[in-house]
């Protein structure tokens, strides 16, 4: 969650928030309906505890700036939110099944000073309850790469290939066929600097919800990591344990060690 006064969704002045009862352990949790492709984005309150059996989700976000018009519907009411918020609903939301998920500016009433603090101080029990904490690095920013938007998605794939190779995957092609050749993995190179230099790992929250779930994983655009691959990769490069000694680093691994030292202070 963000400390930043500016809220990330704009509400209708008839918007209701359905009732919770914080003293009690209640959290709102927002039901997403399936849908596909630019279908709109519906969901619905539902309400419960961190204890119970409900199987719902986090998101660690960044909240971003209202730039644009994107708009969800939450019990039959308009919402807009902002564009990197609205992308990772879209990206979170499944074809066919219902999602539930806890996100801290659709779920806590922002303006009720009361409600706020109260589920602030339940953020560890929120986040170390649900069953998946997706942490939403936003979509690849091609134009940072400085190429196309296919040639931008096969070097971030292959950023991601060589965070797994490094913490010990085993691959059917060795190297992997994104990392076949000095120019893929430049490319991957870049592209991981690019993921590292996100919004999200300068968030003051990112410690928390990193490490209070069970389970998490790293949403990149339409790509994903378990967030226990990036913490092991991390481990084993600031540690000295890659690349193995008999060997130099390749330009991919010093620029994978420089970049991913980031999460020294959060793994």
């Amino acid at each position: 969650m963000d400390t930043d006064p500016r809220s990330p969704v704009c509400l209708a002045p008839h918007f209701q928030f359905l009732e919770i009862d914080s003293n009690r352990g209640q959290i709102r949790l927002l039901e997403i309906a399936p849908g596909r492709g630019v279908e709109p984005i519906r969901c619905s309150y539902q309400i419960a505890t961190a204890d119970d059996e409900t199987p719902y989700q986090t998101l660690s976000y960044v909240w971003g700036k209202m730039d644009g018009k994107k708009s969800i519907v939450v019990d039959s009411t308009e919402v807009e939110l902002t564009d990197n918020l609205f992308d990772a609903l879209m990206r979170i939301r499944h074809e066919t099944e219902p999602r539930y998920l806890w996100v801290d500016a659709l779920c806590i009433n922002q303006e009720d000073g009361v409600e706020k603090t109260a589920q602030v101080n339940m953020m560890h029990k929120i986040y170390s309850s649900c069953v998946q904490c997706n942490m939403w690095m936003g979509n690849i920013n091609v134009a940072s790469l400085d190429t196309t938007e296919s040639e931008a998605l096969g070097a971030a794939k292959g950023a991601l290939d060589a965070v797994q190779m490094i913490a010990g995957q085993e691959f059917e092609s060795h190297p992997p066929l994104h990392l076949n050749g000095r120019d893929e993995q430049a490319k991957a190179g870049k592209a991981l600097e690019a993921l590292m230099l996100t919004p999200w790992w300068s968030r003051i929250w990112t410690v928390q919800e990193a490490t209070s779930p069970r389970n998490a994983t790293i949403l990149w655009g339409p790509l994903s990591i378990p967030w226990s691959t990036m913490c092991k990769a991390a481990e084993k490069l600031i540690s000295g344990d890659y690349p193995p000694k008999e060997r130099t680093a390749s330009a991919l691994e010093d620029a994978m060690a420089l970049s991913i030292s980031r999460l020294d202070g959060s793994a």
